[in-house]
């Protein structure tokens, strides 16, 4: 009899994200992507380097009861997206998806060598030692440079300036990357613009 397994805790948690974030940005008529993946594998980053009661509060968020198994599933999650060069090249045609993570520590503190492997392998992230204590202000653009190069120039600052200061001892980051095209182009020819009406009465014209 099979039990409960990571991909049902991140499906649960997928949903209830999914959910919210329509709740609260589709009513606004915005144009938004989101990705409960890249917050679910964040969040587990963030539940390994916890403990005691601040350990609980994000296990209970992503209703899992294991570290480990929200590390296998973020290691899967990476893996399958985030092909090798040569798969790379063979994907030069088709859609092409990336998943990222990095990580940038205070140069004056270590992490725990059981946390460090966690990032370093379940996550495949580089951690990289910078100064926040003299150079917050670099080290706010090193993490934008990362996620202009990881997001092939679409995403340019992820930090606003002044973000970062002495006090700050550890940033983890991810960046998704998504490029595909339609299987069958639309076809405009014959076709009228009309508005679809949200349960808000607010117009939206989807072609737009």
């Amino acid at each position: 009899m099979e039990t409960s397994t990571p991909k049902v805790f991140n499906t649960h948690f997928c949903l209830h994200l999914a959910n919210q974030i329509l709740e609260k940005e589709a009513g606004k008529g915005s144009k938004f992507v989101a990705s409960p993946l890249s917050l679910h594998v964040i969040l587990s980053l963030i539940t390994a380097g916890s403990k005691g009661h601040t350990l609980e509060q994000p296990l209970l968020f992503l209703r899992s009861t294991s570290v480990n198994d929200l590390n296998l599933l973020s290691s899967q999650i990476i893996s399958l997206t985030s092909p090798d060069d040569a798969t790379q090249e063979n994907l030069t045609r088709g859609p092409l998806l990336s998943f990222v993570n990095g990580a940038w520590l205070d140069q004056r503190f270590s992490l725990k060598p059981s946390f460090e492997e966690i990032i370093k392998y379940s996550s495949k992230a580089e951690i990289k030692n910078v100064d926040f204590l003299k150079k917050a202000d670099e080290a706010v653009a090193e993490v934008n440079s990362w996620a202009e190069k990881a997001t092939k120039g679409l995403i340019k600052q992820v930090l606003p300036p002044g973000s970062l200061d002495s006090r700050t001892l550890l940033v983890l980051a991810n960046a998704l990357y998504f490029k595909g095209s339609w299987d069958q182009n639309l076809i405009l020819q014959g076709l009228n613009r009309e508005t679809f009406t949200f349960s808000t009465a607010k117009p939206f014209e989807p072609l737009s």
